[in-house]
């Protein structure tokens, strides 16, 4: 009945909240970091957790200058899945709650093999395949390309279609298309290119030549090189402030530094310099000290006046989300032997958690061990503690409810002689029955016992 009860409470504040709530849109440009619009980008739209999913934004294509647009009808936490021809894909994540519209650019990095040739390693170019639709062509093992005298390879595709589509897998991760097609376009997440077969054969050959270079200049700095690196993007917000829709919660549960967020406008491309700043610490993202530079930046965006409630909750769960992630590098520290620096906490940002966050907050579910953090860095306060019951009765994320069962039962497992009596448990099988989580629940109380 209980369960029940806090099902219906839920559904009607999520009604409540959606009727009052016009649409958002968002749009921008996606170009590529030297400036230029791509032969094909688009963005697809997922949503982190419940979502009506009829009501999510279809896939858009961006047109030949960059431009997008993209209108949400609901609030919600989405990503904005961005993908460009010959470029690196980024995920963007973005919470909706009754903004106007959100503005924005996005700025890809070219993929770069080989000082900016397609292909890494050319002794394999041999056994490189192509994929695609060849008029019943066996998808699954492909065509192989063959060594040109002239040092170009090439593949000779049977087809009786006057056009064919393509992809080439191989050395690339992922899939990736070869220049000088006639089009380019989309199949789920994967680039494919079209070329128009104009001859009488009954095939079209694939020909391309190793040495060639991308179609874009040579952006990336020689070291560190872009596999090195998970940056994928540069992203400038036309309102300085609309960055921290997105950008709280990236950080909340990323150890890597996928998009780098730019203070002003480049009408003309990214310059190299910076490029090669944001890969450096992307490269280091995971070091102790740009963890740290981190959390100094949350605590300078707590400073701004006017940010939305809303944001302001998302940037105090994500500074949380940092210790989570400095505290599991200083146990990987710790295996290897090296000294740990002391990790000042800012506990005013608990406070402040505990005051106004809803424990309800769905940006909790982006890192679920963050919530953890309230009560380890505490040692389990009564203020905690009770924020941590509120979340367990109330949070609609499985996961986070998990972790914090099991720590508070493991925490207070020797005041009880059954885990039956324990409060925490009866809140699980409440809420979820005698399930999984009950048995799991059972087996940390039996071990924190047996650890008396």
């Amino acid at each position: 009945m209980l369960m029940k009860k806090l099902f219906l409470l839920n559904i009607l504040l999520f009604i409540t909240f959606c009727s009052s709530h016009g649409n958002t849109t968002v749009s921008g440009t996606i170009l590529s970091v030297t400036g230029e619009p791509m032969p094909v980008s688009s963005i697809d739209v997922s949503a982190t957790g419940p979502t009506n999913i009829f009501t999510l934004p279809d896939k858009v294509y961006a047109d030949k200058n960059g431009s997008f647009s993209v209108t949400f009808e609901n609030p919600g936490i989405y990503t904005l899945s961005v993908r460009g021809v010959f470029h690196k894909s980024v995920r963007v994540p973005i919470m909706i709650y009754d903004q106007d519209k959100i503005e924005l650019d996005i700025f890809l990095l070219p993929h770069s093999y080989n000082n900016g040739e397609y292909f890494d390693q050319q002794v394999y170019l041999k056994w490189i395949r192509a994929y695609g639709n060849f008029n019943g062509y066996d998808f699954f093992s492909g065509e192989i390309f063959r060594a040109n005298k002239d040092g170009s390879i090439s593949a000779f595709i049977k087809t009786d279609l006057d056009t064919i589509r393509y992809q080439i897998r191989g050395l690339t991760r992922g899939a990736t298309v070869l220049p000088g097609a006639d089009e380019y376009s989309t199949l789920g997440s994967d680039f494919e290119a079209v070329i128009y077969n104009k001859s009488d054969t009954d095939s079209i050959e694939l020909r391309f030549n190793p040495n060639q270079k991308q179609p874009y200049s040579r952006v990336l700095p020689e070291a560190p090189v872009s596999w090195q690196v998970s940056l994928a993007a540069f992203v400038h917000f036309h309102n300085d402030n609309d960055k921290y829709w997105s950008l709280s919660l990236e950080r909340t549960h990323s150890k890597r530094l996928i998009y780098y967020t730019l203070s002003s406008a480049k009408d003309s491309g990214i310059p190299p310099a910076e490029i090669k700043k944001a890969m450096l610490r992307s490269y280091g993202f995971h070091s102790s000290s740009q963890m740290s530079a981190f959390r100094d930046s949350v605590l300078s965006a707590l400073e701004i006046k006017d940010l939305h409630p809303k944001q302001r909750s998302a940037l105090l769960i994500s500074y949380l989300g940092s210790i989570q992630q400095q505290r599991t590098r200083e146990r990987y520290l710790q295996s290897i032997g090296q000294e740990l620096s002391d990790l000042k906490i800012h506990y005013d940002v608990f406070d402040e958690i505990f005051r106004t966050v809803d424990p309800r907050n769905p940006v909790w579910a982006l890192n679920d061990e963050a919530p953890l953090m309230l009560l380890l860095e505490t040692n389990y306060s009564d203020e905690a503690v009770s924020y941590a019951e509120q979340m367990i009765l109330n949070h609609a994320d499985g996961m986070v409810v998990r972790h914090l069962v099991l720590s508070l039962i493991e925490r207070f497992a020797n005041d009880y002689e059954k885990v039956t009596e324990m409060p925490y448990y009866s809140l699980i099988v409440n809420r979820y029955g005698e399930r999984h989580l009950a048995r799991r629940a059972v087996l940390t109380f039996q071990q924190s016992n047996n650890n008396r």
